[in-house]
């Protein structure tokens, strides 16, 4: 007997995030109707907290090629006697399987498992900008530098994820991350529907989310403060600190460049909505944004230059709050050290 094995791929900067805090938050519910969710280490536990995703687990069993294929394998191998009764479902969220070769674990699994993949995707010139604030700017690169050279290779190739894995796939569900879409309108709804749970999760705070432009804008001219454009250090501190009330402005894009992309992408788009989500109407996901000129308008006012100081003086507005409060917990441990070398004047009892 094959047991289902469903594989949320991604693709990154599609939600991924939600979606797996949305796991997280349910997987006891996901374990009462017979699923087994992997962790980080492409563990499978019955009971517990859920251990993360397995997302550098993959990104690291591509990279070691066949003996981390022989591995995750043998991952499976275990998991396979173990299915059966309580537990017959098997579920793994992990937008590195969007990786080149990735999919040859699910051909190596196909005569154990029916495999189930459900990939989202998202309207290009969103993900331009989304994966500017997350990598690009990390980069050192501008965003409208990102847009140009994203569009040269192009970028992102939803298609191409899609070709890869359509041949070791018994079940490809590919959908737009657009309201119009998914079932409720919701992203986590739709996935839980998607793998056949009868469990509703509640929507979970989005996961993630960018930073201020203004803050992405210093990466973009500081690319040294990182060890490399996936490194969350810096970004995941900020988010900890920043106060708040902090703005968070996103970055756009003019509508010259927007009909760029549209373009660019028009004959993917329109074979990916013929082939998997032809009852959502195409311009609604794909087309023009329904509030264009006041997009363009947004655009302007934020290239200007009053717009450009403005940022300026927000990233050094939080600059001397960080100061501030590194200042004040300076003093605090100082008083603490003053206390406890004090000298004690009690006297004897």
């Amino acid at each position: 007997m094959r047991h289902p094995l469903y594989l949320h791929i991604g693709h990154p900067k599609t939600a991924s995030s939600t979606i797996q805090a949305a796991i997280a938050q349910n997987v006891d519910a996901l374990r009462a109707e017979g699923f087994l969710v992997a962790n980080a280490q492409m563990q499978f536990d019955e009971q517990g907290p859920q251990r993360g995703m397995p997302v550098q687990y993959v990104a690291d069993m591509i990279e070691r090629r066949e003996a981390g294929l022989a591995a995750a394998l043998q991952r499976f191998h275990e998991l396979g006697e173990r299915l059966g009764g309580a537990f017959d479902k098997v579920l793994v969220s992990a937008e590195s399987l969007c990786i080149p070769d990735a999919e040859v674990l699910a051909q190596a699994l196909r005569h154990a498992f029916e495999i189930h993949v459900i990939y989202y995707l998202r309207r290009q010139d969103e993900w331009l900008v989304s994966a500017w604030g997350q990598w690009g700017c990390q980069e050192g690169v501008a965003l409208s530098d990102y847009v140009e050279r994203q569009l040269a290779i192009p970028q992102p190739n939803f298609a191409k994820v899609i070709g890869r894995w359509r041949g070791c796939a018994d079940n490809l569900r590919v959908r737009p991350l657009h309201p119009s879409a998914l079932v409720h309108g919701d992203v986590t709804a739709d996935f839980f529907a998607a793998i056949g749970a009868r469990h509703r999760p509640k929507p979970p705070a989005r996961n993630n989310e960018s930073l201020d432009l203004a803050l992405q804008e210093t990466f973009a001219s500081s690319p040294f403060l990182f060890e490399s454009y996936r490194d969350k250090t810096l970004p995941g501190w900020l988010r900890t600190v920043t106060p708040a009330g902090f703005p968070l402005e996103k970055g756009t894009l003019g509508e010259a460049l927007l009909a760029r992309i549209r373009d660019t992408f028009a004959q993917q788009n329109r074979e990916l909505h013929r082939e998997f989500f032809p009852q959502v109407d195409y311009d609604t996901v794909f087309g023009p944004h329904a509030d264009a000129h006041e997009r363009e308008q947004i655009y302007r006012q934020q290239t200007s230059d009053a717009a450009t100081i403005a940022r300026l003086r927000r990233v050094v507005g939080l600059q001397l709050h960080l100061l501030h409060d590194l200042q004040r917990r300076i003093e605090r441990l100082e008083r603490r050290e003053r206390l406890d070398h004090a000298p004690d004047t009690s006297g004897p009892s």
